[in-house]
């Protein structure tokens, strides 16, 4: 197993957290490497498996926050691509899928948008400047259809459900719920077989003046993209837990707390 540890001898103040290993005895668990050479600290996160190496967030003091790469060797540590070359390329959310790890990525251009590695230099790459006036900051990876499902904001339709096969041509918007700028804010997306469901948010009855959280499902298509909840009936802010067992899925939300014609 991989982690982030500090062993508070390596600086005498007890700040260095770096990059350690363990196979489950004393003696197998010891520092990959000082990444952030001396007293300062790497700060390891987000440590992600793909093939037989781990990827994962770092900061050397010279290059900042960037993506690494580890085989578990102090000479197969090493820095797998400065996204920022004029800052830190902040990576986050590194989330495996397939044969690909997706995560945030800031090339200093185009600000937070879509990345992926396969845990080479030659295939780590921007997946797509979702939102070209800002940032889109892609969020919730999950596997579904042969790519990933994730959340972002194109600087049009606000923060709505997509879908990418990790490339460009293939990067889409599934619907936009909430038409113009309204925002869905899908959360808690989990597959289940061909479909995907998720908790979002839809336009409120205009009495009440609000937005109104649904459960929601999907199999990748807008044309399929539906409410399960019976018309004018919702559950409020509190639908959460989104977990499959088996081929049921569970989640908690309070009973239906209003319906109108």
């Amino acid at each position: 197993m991989y982690f982030s540890a500090d062993d508070k001898y390596s600086d005498g103040f007890g700040f260095d957290r770096e990059l350690f290993t363990s196979d489950g005895t004393e003696a197998g668990t010891y520092r990959v490497k000082d990444i952030n050479v001396g007293p300062a600290a790497s700060i390891p996160a987000s440590l992600t498996a793909i093939g037989n190496v781990i990827v994962f967030q770092a900061n050397d003091g010279v290059n900042g926050i960037e993506l690494w790469r580890t085989d578990g060797t102090e000479a197969g540590t090493e820095l797998l691509m400065d996204l920022n070359p004029a800052g830190s390329g902040v990576p986050m959310n590194l989330t495996r899928v397939g044969n690909a790890v997706y995560f945030i990525g800031d090339n200093g251009v185009d600000g937070a948008e879509l990345w992926k590695t396969d845990g080479t230099a030659p295939g780590t790459l921007q997946v797509a400047n979702i939102n070209p006036t800002g940032e889109s900051t892609p969020l919730g990876f999950t596997e579904f259809d042969g790519g990933v499902a994730f959340t972002a904001d194109d600087g049009q339709h606000g923060i709505e459900l997509w879908w990418s096969d990790g490339t460009e041509p293939n990067t889409r918007m599934v619907k936009d719920i909430v038409a113009g700028e309204g925002i869905s804010s899908p959360q808690d997306l989990t597959a289940a077989g061909d479909e995907l469901y998720f908790v979002a948010i839809e336009p409120g009855n205009p009495e009440l003046g609000t937005n109104l959280t649904a459960l929601w499902k999907t199999d990748g298509t807008e044309e399929a993209l539906r409410n399960l909840q019976a018309p004018g009936e919702y559950w409020g802010y509190t639908i959460t837990e989104l977990t499959l067992v088996d081929d049921t899925l569970f989640f908690i939300a309070p009973p239906a707390w209003t319906t109108w014609a």
